[in-house]
């Protein structure tokens, strides 16, 4: 299903490309399809992240305690 979509989104931007190549030049209808199909792709990509904080691991090495504290010269 997801392809699907992808695939809709793909036409959608050649055909608004096309559209703006014919009335624009060949450079702008390239750029505004990557530009549309590229952000619908990141688009969906950043909403699948989760919006809760990834959790670290705690530090469960002892730590080394030394028999004399460092001096202060």
């Amino acid at each position: 299903m997801d392809l699907v979509k992808y695939l809709v989104a793909a036409v959608v931007s050649f055909l608004v490309g096309i559209l703006v190549w014919i009335m624009g030049n060949f450079l702008s209808g390239i750029l505004l399809f990557v530009l549309l199909f590229g952000g619908y792709i990141l688009w969906n990509a950043l909403k699948g992240i989760d919006k809760t904080p990834i959790k670290q691991e705690e530090n469960t090495q002892p730590q080394e305690k030394t028999a004399t504290p460092p001096l202060d010269n």
